[in-house]
């Protein structure tokens, strides 16, 4: 009796290395190193959203000043109509 307790612990010991684990262990990168891809995934997502902030900035800026190059241009423009000819 004692034998067959044992041979079926055993046998449920076996079965259970056989299994696969209930999770997929962790795969760091290299760049990672010992930090958890969670905190990796964190300081990802607020660099990204850092540089797209920058990037927004400097786009209005641009199209600041493309604006106000149009408008010099039309205003120059307008103004040429306006002067009487020259004899």
């Amino acid at each position: 009796m004692q034998e067959l307790i044992e041979r079926r612990k055993e046998a449920q010991k076996a079965e259970e290395k056989k299994q696969a684990p209930a999770h997929k262990p962790l795969s760091l990168s290299m760049s990672e190193g010992p930090m958890l891809q969670s905190d990796g995934r964190k300081i990802e997502d607020a660099g990204r959203a850092s540089f797209e902030k920058s990037v927004k900035i400097e786009l209005d800026a641009m199209k600041a000043r493309i604006a106000q190059k149009l408008m010099q241009k039309k205003k120059e423009k307008k103004g040429k109509g306006k002067k009487p000819p020259a004899k």
